[in-house]
């Protein structure tokens, strides 16, 4: 009998501590979620301001396209590139050696389309991102990647070539891009 007593004696000293000792958590979710939650969901952010995710002009039936600069961009120094806006690029301020790369996902049309993507420099293409050939429409992931020297004021560009015109805007041009400019020197 002391010996229960004991035992049921240790027991409800141990709840009591750990009563002592509890604690409640609170999570609370939204569904649907506060206003602006969402934008990060639907829109990309360049140099502190968000542009919406799906872009580009109006260039249904067109096969050529320059990339809009609305993407998201990783650098490593701000202050040494120009976001010059629109299709121009961006613009290196401070000479020196780079490693430049971009992943984009584009849509390709079908019947043959490849969407030849380039990373292009002054206006001359650098790299390319060609190995995808399809022959129904799908979208495709792309990447492009060079190490080199830009000069002063050298533009990086992205450029998209389609083998079959586009329908619709949106597939001319990437859904999602993300630029990665790291200065190596």
């Amino acid at each position: 009998m002391r010996k229960f007593f004991i035992l049921g004696l240790i027991g409800l000293v141990g709840i009591v501590a750990s009563l002592a000792f509890a604690e409640e958590i609170t999570l609370t979710t939204y569904y649907p979620a506060p206003y602006g939650v969402y934008k990060q969901l639907i829109a990309t952010p360049i140099m502190g301001t968000w542009y919406p995710t799906a872009h580009g002009p109006n260039t249904a039936g067109g096969q050529h396209i320059l990339v809009t600069f609305n993407a998201e961009q990783y650098v490593t120094d701000a202050s040494a590139f120009t976001n010059l806006g629109g299709t121009s690029g961006i613009r290196v301020n401070v000479a020196g050696y780079y490693h430049v790369e971009f992943v984009t996902l584009v849509y390709l049309g079908g019947a043959g389309d490849y969407g030849h993507v380039y990373l292009r420099r002054n206006g001359g293409d650098i790299d390319l991102d060609h190995s995808h050939h399809s022959e129904r429409a799908t979208w495709d992931d792309r990447h492009c990647s060079w190490k080199g020297y830009m000069a002063a004021n050298d533009y990086i560009q992205v450029n998209i070539y389609h083998q079959v015109a586009t329908a619709y805007w949106y597939h001319a041009g990437p859904t999602y891009t993300r630029l990665t400019i790291q200065r190596l020197n």
